[in-house]
Order: C-alpha cells, then structure tokens, then sequence
C-alpha cells in the first residue's frame, strides 16, 4: 500500500524488492539483481514500463491476456507484443511465466502450501500446467525443487 500511494504521489514506479533476505551473504546478489532492475526500467519506454507493471500485479489472473495488457496500455495487441519483445527480450507470454515462477519460489518457502495451491495463487489452472512451466524455467520439477535442489535462486 505505501508503494501505490508513493507511486501516486510521484507519479513514477517504485522498484521493491519482494524477497526477504535469509542470510548476509545474499545481500550482494540481491544488490546486484535489484540495480539491474532499476537499470533495465531506465531503458524501457513508459508502455512497456505501464504493461509490465500491469503483468506484475496481475500476474495470479489465470485470465491474463495480452489482449488485456494492450487494452490497458491502450495500443494494439500486435504493437505491444513487438515492443515488449525488443525491450524486455521475452515475448509477452515468455515474461509471464518469469513473473508467475519467480512468484511460486517465493511461495515454494512455505511448507504448509501445497503445490497445487501454489499454481493457483500464480495464475495457474492445473497443477500440470503448472509444473511443466515450472520445469521449463527452473529446469526441475516443483518436487524436486521443494526437496532441496534449489539451483534456480
């Protein structure tokens, strides 16, 4: 909330970090990922800047199309999926699934949280869907990643 209002009442975007840090060492990597961030919205013009904003927050919608991205941006699907294409380097389906895997390590912390309940908090309809998305980013299954092989951080 105290991200939106300054937001609001600068009318820019607020990078966070949206990972706790477990240990000191990880601070330098954090640093490093995050200056890179603020580094790459520095590059990026403010419609790729507005949709992946909108992608970000939205990210748990399992309805989320690049229809609707472009409708709020207010440019054609076609012309957002170029642009998003050459300024972030993924198509629009591509960053999705970064944003929605990146979200479930986080949640993948929680023991309590099943997977299938962890597919559908990021945006996903079948636990299957889920893990084959999941094994195509990470390169191992949710299993296998919940069990300790945790390379992808």
């Amino acid at each position: 909330e105290i991200k939106e209002y300054a937001e609001n009442f600068l009318g820019k975007v607020i990078l966070c970090l949206e990972k706790m840090m477990m240990t000191p060492l990880e601070l330098s990597g954090h640093y490093k990922m995050l200056k890179d961030e603020i580094t790459s919205y520095h590059s990026l013009s403010p419609m790729v800047i507005l949709a992946k904003d909108y992608i970000d927050h939205h990210y748990f919608d399992t309805s989320i199309s690049l229809n609707e991205v472009a409708e709020m941006v207010q440019v054609s699907p076609t012309y957002l999926s170029k642009r998003i294409k050459t300024e972030l380097g993924a198509s629009f389906i591509t960053y999705l699934t970064k944003v929605r895997i990146k979200k479930a390590l986080l949640l993948m912390k929680d023991p309590h949280l099943k997977i299938y309940e962890i597919a559908d908090m990021v945006g996903y309809s079948t636990q299957h869907y889920f893990s084959n998305a999941f094994k195509k980013v990470t390169g191992i299954s949710p299993t296998v990643y919940r069990g300790g092989a945790k390379s992808y951080e």
